[in-house]
């Protein structure tokens, strides 16, 4: 599985065609970034947040959140994939 961005997912057969630590030292390191902006996110949604910005920028912020916590699950799970073919 291979994570193409928080709306997209592409499954491929890859076992025996790639390097799969490799393949999971690039995942880690993409769900580290995802993790980032959720926390940056996170920060800039603080409780002043709240009352200070128009609801426009709330519904942005909200879901620049949502994609960042959603491609952070998925790259989660191509991790947890990629060290199941490992274990094969």
């Amino acid at each position: 599985m291979y994570t193409v961005g928080s709306v997209a997912t592409v499954y491929l057969n890859v076992k025996g065609r790639i390097d799969i630590d490799k393949e999971i030292t690039k995942a880690k390191d993409r769900l580290a970034k995802a993790t980032e902006i959720v926390e940056k996110q996170k920060k800039t949604m603080d409780e002043n947040w709240e009352e200070k910005a128009s609801e426009a920028v709330k519904e942005m912020e909200r879901e620049k959140l949502k994609a960042a916590e959603v491609e952070g699950r998925n790259w989660q799970a191509s991790i947890e994939q990629f060290m199941a073919l490992k274990i094969e």
